[in-house]
């Protein structure tokens, strides 16, 4: 497949390491999403040209990914994403506790984990005799469940606007949430603000450099809308640097998210220093032109698939309405079938539209005809999915795209 030459361009939102609006376009990708998702179905992917740092670039802002964190989907409704206490939530855990401890100076440290979700990572904390845990999320629902169900103390706040003001923690913790923001400077500038002289900050994010090596979905890591801000070691350490920390320590983990899957994280510990210029580095937008190219290629065939079904023209119910779904949705051509219903177990999906189309729950299925194509779109629910329509009788055809 021909690689397209990237072109420059001004971005509507500046480099988050702060050098500006000039940018090469490396690509332009349409996704799916709910039709109350407030945030753009186009991923717009730059890279600075003064420092290399890529990210989403388009016309959206911080109350924007607020308002999708605090209300939207599994974060805010269904409470099944982040800091969850599964056995590989645990595993991941520690590995961050391993290099939290590698540089806690304090007997009796404060921490504040910023994003905490359900609390699983502070939960954790006090297994190991931590008891000073403070959890801040934007959502509310989040924040009851750490306070009721983890016992823990738990506060509404964001990244640039950290509650406990009574509190000058010695970490803070920042995991999987700075690729999260708008602008993380503000966020480094809030916790610079905040942290203890002798105190560090721990980021986590996925590792940008690697979002190929370890594949979740297709467009796993782009078709997250939500997901603004791209890092590799390098430009977490200049994102320091440039508000007022160095790192100190810099590392890639593979870290488990299920029994079967884990994910390529890189992080970096800081501590409060001068602010410094940031050092150009263009090595991960070319990593990231080659995963979109590799993407592309990998889709070839449930692109023919779906073109296939759009041209007989026969009814298409699509049935697991989530982020696989929403990678294909218009990059393989889903858009252009014949929907008539969009099926889900969820609960928090059902009534939830996509272009318009509710969301129902497993009965549409019995109303299927031989007519009828049904296209799985979830990989992991795929054996379950196809025993149920055997047995209800399905007789029409099943595709599967996981």
């Amino acid at each position: 497949m021909a690689k397209a030459e990237a072109s420059v361009i001004a971005a509507q939102r500046a480099c988050p390491a702060g050098c500006g609006h000039e940018v090469e376009l490396l690509a332009e990708l349409e996704f799916g999403a709910f039709d109350d998702v407030p945030l753009d179905r186009c991923t717009r992917l730059v890279a600075c040209r003064h420092c290399g740092q890529t990210y989403n670039d388009g016309a959206f802002d911080q109350a924007a990914l607020d308002t999708f964190y605090r209300d939207h989907g599994s974060y805010a409704v269904e409470m099944t994403a982040g800091g969850g206490m599964d056995p590989w939530d645990m595993d991941r855990y520690e590995l961050a506790l391993e290099v939290l401890e590698r540089h806690i100076q304090s007997d009796h440290p404060s921490i504040i984990d910023v994003g905490c979700a359900n609390g699983g990572f502070i939960s954790t904390l006090t297994r190991f005799g931590y008891d000073r845990l403070y959890g801040v999320d934007l959502s509310i629902n989040r924040v009851e469940y750490v306070r009721h169900i983890c016992k823990l103390p738990a506060a509404l706040g964001s990244a640039d606007k950290l509650p406990y003001r009574d509190v000058t923690p010695d970490v803070l913790v920042y995991s999987h949430l700075i690729e999260h923001l708008y602008d993380p400077q503000r966020a480094l500038q809030e916790a610079h603000d905040r942290l203890a002289d002798d105190g560090f900050v721990y980021l986590e994010v996925a590792d940008a450099s690697r979002y190929g090596e370890l594949p979740v979905c297709a467009f796993h890591w782009l078709g997250q809308s939500e997901r603004v801000t791209h890092f590799d070691t390098h430009h977490l350490a200049n994102l320091a640097r440039r508000s007022g920390f160095t790192p100190v320590e810099t590392g890639q983990l593979t870290a488990p998210i299920s029994e079967t899957i884990a994910i390529p994280v890189c992080y970096a510990v800081l501590r409060k220093a001068e602010a410094e210029a940031v050092q150009p580095d263009v090595t991960l937008g070319h990593a990231l032109r080659r995963y979109v190219d590799e993407q592309r290629e990998a889709i070839q065939d449930r692109q023919a698939t779906i073109a296939t079904l759009a041209k007989k023209g026969s009814p298409v119910i699509l049935w697991g309405i989530g982020h696989e779904l929403f990678c294909l949705y218009d990059l393989a051509g889903l858009n252009r079938c014949p929907l008539t219903a969009l099926v889900d177990d969820s609960l928090a999906k059902q009534d939830r539209t996509v272009n318009g189309l509710p969301v129902l729950g497993r009965e549409r299925l019995k109303e299927a005809t031989a007519e009828d194509a049904v296209v799985i779109t979830s990989a992991s629910g795929r054996p379950a999915m196809e025993r149920h329509l055997n047995d209800i009788g399905f007789a029409g055809a099943v595709v599967t795209l996981g």
